[in-house]
């Protein structure tokens, strides 16, 4: 969004989590214009401080009046929450931009990565719901969609690797524990996730359906077809934990219309926005979580058509990328960037 198309007022609803203190550093970085920023979080976080820019925001606690007259409201809070309390921000006048799983099954809502179907906000006018993919979703299809517009994606296999920053910021403080405990010479305890994050892969933690796949690879599969407009595309996911603080990383296998060579698909990521290549052989050089943690981009590398495969319909690339920023943050406010919207004067101050 330009400095002549500011917002007047744009509230953070979850800002005392991971999430939501992400998004108000993004709107602090990026110069993200708007007369005021409301931090807004439950009850039991009301007056606490969090830090936007230089300054220190006090937070407001989520009822009617906190969410009234706001132009966009980036909601980083759970399903129940945003079930609840984004239609009242809606009715009262707000865009929501909704982090969670509630309204990403609903047709009428737009599920948006600006770089994939962007096209979606043209003219959108508000109020009205937006919803911001899985975390996964958003690292697979930023690292496949230039391959799916130049040779068409007929199968879709991935395996994530994911850090527990996904669970929350509880679930990175006990993996700080568990190495604290692990240096003491103490058996790791665990209590926010399944099983010991340390030093451990363990199957994601969200809960298995009757067709043994759990609700992360069925977001995947649901969010990964209505995104692309492809709903007869074959995607499978298989989705772990690893004991990383942040930035998932991935190993996805393609079945493609039409051969493409790995140098081709190498070049096309290249030039795709949003993208960095980091494919390097000779050195070993690949993308890791260490390096994608604090980025913007999605790294992706390892190129290889299959070796089984003499038609080059059969490609294996690797990605990484940060779950906290474009996997959840970042990803919502470019959405509010691409919005139309009204010029109003004044820059970003506390609300």
């Amino acid at each position: 969004m330009s400095s002549t198309h500011p917002r007047q007022s744009i509230g953070v609803i979850g800002a005392t989590g991971v999430v939501g203190r992400e998004m108000l550093s993004i709107l602090g970085d990026r110069g993200v214009p708007a007369d005021s920023i409301r931090c807004i979080a439950s009850e039991r976080s009301r007056g606490k401080q969090v830090p936007f820019g230089q300054d220190m925001l006090a937070v407001q606690g989520l009822d009617e009046t906190s969410i009234s007259d706001l132009d966009v409201a980036l909601f980083a809070a759970g399903s129940e929450c945003a079930r609840r309390w984004a239609p009242i921000a809606v009715d009262s006048g707000a865009v929501v931009i909704d982090n969670s799983s509630a309204f990403r099954g609903d047709e009428s809502v737009p599920l948006v990565i600006p770089e994939v179907n962007g096209s979606l906000l043209d003219g959108f006018q508000g109020p009205g719901l937006i919803a911001n993919p899985n975390c996964s979703t958003i690292i697979a299809l930023m690292s496949v969609t230039p391959i799916h517009r130049a040779a068409g994606i007929r199968r879709m296999s991935i395996a994530t690797y994911q850090s527990v920053s996904g669970a929350g910021g509880s679930a990175m403080e006990e993996l700080e524990r568990q190495v604290e405990e692990h240096a003491s010479g103490r058996a790791p305890t665990s209590n926010v996730l399944p099983s010991q994050a340390l030093f451990n892969v363990f199957a994601h933690e969200s809960p298995v359906g009757p067709d043994g796949f759990n609700e992360e690879e069925r977001k995947m599969r649901n969010e990964g077809r209505r995104i692309l407009d492809a709903p007869g595309l074959e995607i499978t996911a298989t989705c772990v934990r690893v004991g990383v603080p942040r930035a998932h990383a991935m190993a996805i296998d393609l079945e493609l219309e039409r051969g493409l060579d790995a140098a081709e698909a190498r070049e096309l990521l290249a030039h795709a926005p949003g993208v960095r290549v980091v494919d390097d052989p000779e050195s070993g050089r690949f993308p890791e979580s260490i390096d994608a943690a604090g980025a913007d981009e999605i790294l992706v590398g390892r190129f290889r058509n299959h070796p089984d495969r003499s038609d080059q319909r059969g490609l294996i690339l690797f990605a990484a990328g940060d779950q906290l920023r474009k996997g959840a943050a970042l990803n919502a406010i470019q959405i509010l960037e691409q919005l139309p919207a009204t010029p109003c004067p004044g820059g970003a101050t506390g609300g």
